[in-house]
């Protein structure tokens, strides 16, 4: 089950390029999406969230006074200020800052490191999303298992005929496993 994240900014096109950015991430979902301070708290408290991802500047509440709210209701949930005042964690002591962290709306990638650092995930959760990710196709490996094994103990074929079989029952199985490029260089068994 992937660590939900609970996204607010009166900006739909940065909501937008947020729930992007997490769709992209296999671990992560956007569980809610709020456009101003009060909205994310009552969200919160309605969703099952791992993460609150807060704009500085909102109407109706703006993104500091939630953020000290939802740490008083929620102090476990770890809270990003995503915004464009970055520099807000220089001028305010940490101990007064209701966040974990202050991130710069142009340092996504910085956001991301930030989110793994605060809800990383299990390599178990990664082998539950492969696992059901995979699943569909299981039967058809096992069936190609099940003819390689034996095509290998038939002795009536000449040993090369056997090779080539082999190698072409080999490709098929790894199409199968990785339908294309991309899933192959993501896998964790090809990482080193």
């Amino acid at each position: 089950m992937a660590k939900t994240i609970l996204v607010a900014d009166e900006n739909p096109k940065i909501r937008k390029l947020l729930c992007e950015l997490f769709e992209s991430e296999q671990d992560y979902d956007i569980c809610a999406e709020a456009t101003n301070g009060q909205e994310a708290i009552d969200l919160a408290l309605g969703c099952r969230r791992h993460l609150i991802i807060l704009d500085l500047l909102m109407p109706v509440m703006d993104g500091l006074t939630a953020a000290r709210e939802l740490k008083r209701l929620m102090p476990d949930v770890p809270i990003i200020l995503f915004t464009q005042c970055a520099d807000l964690g220089r001028h305010m002591p940490g101990s007064n800052l209701p966040a974990e962290c202050v991130v710069s709306r142009s340092e996504t990638k910085e956001l991301m490191t930030h989110v793994r650092s605060l809800i990383p995930v299990s390599i178990s959760m990664k082998f539950r999303a492969l696992r059901s990710q995979y699943s569909q196709r299981v039967p058809r490996i096992l069936k190609l298992a099940a003819f390689l094994r034996g095509y290998l103990t038939i002795q009536r074929y000449p040993l090369r005929h056997r090779f080539f079989s082999l190698i072409d029952a080999f490709d098929e199985l790894v199409e199968v496993c990785f339908q294309d490029r991309a899933s192959i260089e993501r896998s964790p068994f090809t990482s080193g």
